[in-house]
């Protein structure tokens, strides 16, 4: 799925650091950013698996969005996170096959 944009933007594209972004507001989209968390941080404690809280709740998205926002905090740019509701009625057999493999993966 998708639109081919780089041909659009290749004239634009170049990578940046967080110095680059120093005084500037950033928009992030939160539905990924939450599970870019939930699919890579992993507790070392306890043997890779997704970090919890006491009573077993997943915490990791916590965790690695904390982390991030400080570290831009830090770098003085300000996050805004941004979450836009239901995805279009398009993606709908997208979604029914990510959660297929992600239910065979578990």
């Amino acid at each position: 799925m998708g639109v081919k944009l780089r041909p659009l933007v290749s004239d634009f594209l170049k990578q940046i650091s967080l110095a680059d972004l120093r005084g500037k507001i950033v928009g992030i989209d939160g539905y990924i950013q939450i599970y870019s968390f939930l699919a890579s941080v992993r507790g070392v404690s306890e043997g890779g698996g997704l970090l919890t809280d006491d009573s077993g709740n997943i915490t990791s998205h916590l965790v690695g969005v904390l982390s991030r926002t400080l570290a831009m905090l830090e770098a003085d740019i300000k996050p805004v996170y941004i979450f836009d509701g239901a995805p279009p009625s398009f993606k709908g057999k997208e979604i029914i096959s990510r959660k297929k493999a992600r239910r065979k993966c578990a």
